[in-house]
């Protein structure tokens, strides 16, 4: 039996359809020189307790899914170090890594990170931002949470998946107990991500501490072709990652503690 996937035809998805009304308002709502906003894109909440159903926000009220399919426009890595492990909603993260590498300041540092940060800094960026040794930093060690074996600091892998019948990409993020998982099965991937059609899903799991959690299960059920790629790229690939590489989340969006 066949295990080729299937190449999914961009008329699938209304926003890509040249004459739908949903590709005339991508194209014109916007004014000149104005574009997206991580707070634009719609953020679907993770459950919590091993919860198998997602949440998605609509305009008519929350949407419960058991599964979220579409195609990932970008997916990227973001480590956030908050002042406090239970952030107050609304504060800015001290530092946050967009490459698991190395983390910029973007906050107030707490008197009690002080002296730990100046132990790791590197340097500053052109812009004047301090940079630290994310890699080797204390704080993203396992042990260091205060709520277990984690980490202090919050690994995320960002997903932004557009469905069929949407104008712009919403965003899945996997939290700790998933990111894993995912890291390694975006590596075995053999095309293109932006034109990976993919299906998200729930599975039930518990902590080494015996906590459960969520977590996501992605899964490969199409490809879009190389031209129809070059496209879904243009649109929304290339704006969504300049616009991750310059937002600063805060606390309180949801959807990332698993």
């Amino acid at each position: 039996m066949s295990t080729e996937l299937a190449v999914i035809p961009k008329s699938d998805f209304l926003v890509l359809q040249e004459d739908s009304d949903l590709r005339e308002a991508l194209e014109c709502n916007l004014s000149e020189g104005e574009t997206w906003d991580e707070a634009d894109l719609v953020r679907v909440k993770n459950p919590s307790s091993g919860g198998k159903h997602f949440t998605v926000p609509d305009v008519s009220g929350d949407e419960l899914a058991e599964a979220i399919t579409g195609v990932v426009v970008h997916s990227c890595y973001r480590g956030v170090l908050w002042p406090a492990e239970e952030p107050a909603e609304g504060s800015t993260p001290v530092l946050i890594s967009r490459d698991n590498l190395t983390a910029e300041l973007v906050g107030e540092i707490p008197d009690d990170m002080i002296d730990v940060l100046a132990d790791f800094k590197l340097g500053e960026t052109a812009g004047g931002r301090a940079v630290y040794d994310w890699k080797n930093l204390p704080y993203c060690q396992f042990g260091t949470s205060e709520k277990g074996n984690g980490k202090r600091a919050t690994d995320q892998r960002l997903f932004f998946v557009l469905r069929k019948g949407d104008a712009i990409p919403i965003q899945v993020v996997a939290g700790p107990g998933s990111i894993g998982d995912c890291s390694r099965w975006i590596k075995r991937l053999t095309v293109p991500i932006y034109r990976c059609i993919v299906e998200f899903s729930l599975q039930a799991e518990t902590s080494k501490t015996g906590q459960k959690f969520s977590k996501i299960i992605p899964k490969l059920v199409g490809t879009l072709s190389k031209e129809d790629g070059r496209e879904v790229k243009g649109l929304y690939r290339d704006p969504i990652a300049d616009m991750v590489s310059r937002v600063v989340p805060v606390a309180g969006g949801g959807g990332d503690d698993d």
